[in-house]
This record gives structure tokens, C-alpha cells and sequence, in this order.
């Protein structure tokens, strides 16, 4: 489990692209409700490109202009993907801008700063608070991911309950209909006087 909490804490890492004359790039994350984010980002115009982050209904809820660098810090109000958007608005096919981009969520956006002023932790202490907060979003991962598992195996069930009486329902109208049938059939033939 520590293992875990470690392999979680050290995977953050900047992402850099580039963003051509005159186009946007957009990078979406799908993220759980009330997830602490920090965006960090960069580029290499200045002024730079204009950036946006969008909700999952695709409601823009921050845009900056001109940007050269920046830092942005929310918390998720619903789940689903969030958007990322840099767009570079110039024409000169020689500017093009170079992003870096590091987006931090749930315990890697977290600052500890405070935590140790408030409480005057040692850096060991510091570390044992940060394992635990790991372990913790560890935990929810889990939960999230068995009620996800308990819902898709609700569906799944009551998708074959509804099958199974389908098929006893056509199972049941066939006979019916061949009973149906051959009885019509025995009556025309007897009014024939073939049968």
C-alpha cells in the first residue's frame, strides 16, 4: 500500500507541446467531483497564448488573455472531463508557442506550506502527513472504483433478468402462434374436406 501512495506521488511531471500559428490545442483530464486542481503553465511568447479551461458541460469557467505564464487552482464541481485549452493567436508562421503544462490533482495539488507553519511539523512528521493523505486518495480510488464495479454489475443483471423473461416471453408467443397456426390450418382442411 505504501508502495502505491509512492508510485502515485512521484508520477507528476510537466508536459510540454507546441501550439502552432493560429491554432489551439486542448488536453482534457476526467476528474472525480470536489478534486483539488493546480494548473501551471508557461509559454514561450510573450505576451503569450490565450488559455481556457472548460467543465464537462464544455461552460468555460477561467480564460486568461496573453498569458506568458500562470497558475490556477480549482476544485472540481462535477464529475467528468475537464478541458484545457492553449490557443496561439498570432500569424507569423515563425511564432509558435512552446507550453509547458503541469497539472497537479487531489493530494499532489495540495500545499503543505501552511500545514507546516500552523502545526510546526519536522519534515519527517511532513512526510508522514503527505503518506497519509496518499493512502487516503488511495482509498477513495478504491471505493470509487467498487461502486462503479456494484453499479456496472446492477445494470449487468437486471439486463440479463430482462433477457431471460424476453426470451420466455418469445419462447411462449411462438408456441402459441404454432398452436394458432396448426389449428387454423386443421380447420381449413376440414372445410376443404381434404383432412
Amino acid at each position: 500500500m505504501v508502495a502505491l501512495a509512492l508510485v502515485h506521488a512521484c508520477c507528476a511531471s510537466i508536459l510540454q507541446f507546441e501550439v502552432q500559428p493560429n491554432s489551439k490545442r486542448c488536453i482534457s483530464q476526467d476528474v472525480e467531483k470536489h478534486t483539488l486542481m493546480v494548473l501551471n503553465y508557461e509559454s514561450s511568447l510573450n505576451p503569450g497564448v490565450h488559455v481556457s479551461i472548460k467543465d464537462p458541460e464544455m461552460m468555460e469557467f477561467h480564460r486568461a488573455n496573453d498569458i506568458q505564464s500562470g497558475k490556477h487552482g480549482f476544485s472540481s464541481h462535477q464529475v467528468g472531463l475537464y478541458e484545457y485549452c492553449f490557443e496561439n493567436t498570432r500569424m507569423s508562421s515563425e511564432e509558435i508557442a512552446r507550453i509547458k503544462f503541469d497539472l497537479k490533482t487531489g493530494v499532489d495539488a495540495k500545499d503543505y506550506s501552511e500545514v507546516i507553519k500552523v502545526k510546526h511539523l519536522k519534515p519527517m512528521d511532513l512526510e508522514l502527513l503527505q503518506m497519509i493523505d496518499h493512502l487516503d486518495a488511495i482509498n477513495k480510488d478504491f471505493e470509487y472504483v467498487q461502486a462503479r464495479e456494484e453499479a456496472m454489475r446492477n445494470t449487468n443483471e437486471s439486463s440479463n433478468f430482462r433477457a431471460q423473461w424476453f426470451s420466455v416471453a418469445s419462447i411462449v408467443w411462438l408456441i402459441c402462434m404454432g398452436v394458432w397456426q396448426t389449428w387454423h390450418l386443421m380447420n381449413f382442411f376440414r372445410s376443404k374436406k381434404i383432412f
